[in-house]
């Protein structure tokens, strides 16, 4: 297989599931039922427009990211007492 053909067979590939990387960018809530449909139904012209639209409209996750995943600000924000500020150089 030719570099042409080997990168001509990866944007057949990037745009069949165009619908699906859509809505995992997006974080779409039914991103994986997208998928599902853009895989065994993406080959139709009707299944692809079909995911596509579900992609581009389907309702976002509010929160994708956990809040105990959240980054504390300042020491003001910390769990540690006031008086392990000084040990870390904080005023």
């Amino acid at each position: 297989m030719s570099l042409l053909g080997f990168f001509g067979a990866l944007l057949v590939l990037i745009f069949y599931f165009l619908p699906a990387i859509i809505a995992c960018e997006r974080r779409a809530q039914k991103s994986g039922m997208i998928f599902l449909i853009n895989l065994a139904l993406g080959w139709t012209v009707l299944g692809w427009i079909a995911a596509a639209i579900w992609a581009a409209t389907d309702s976002v996750a509010e929160n994708p990211i956990p809040a105990a995943g959240r980054v504390k600000e300042s020491a003001e924000d910390s769990d540690l007492p006031p008086e392990s500020g000084r040990l870390l150089g904080h005023k």
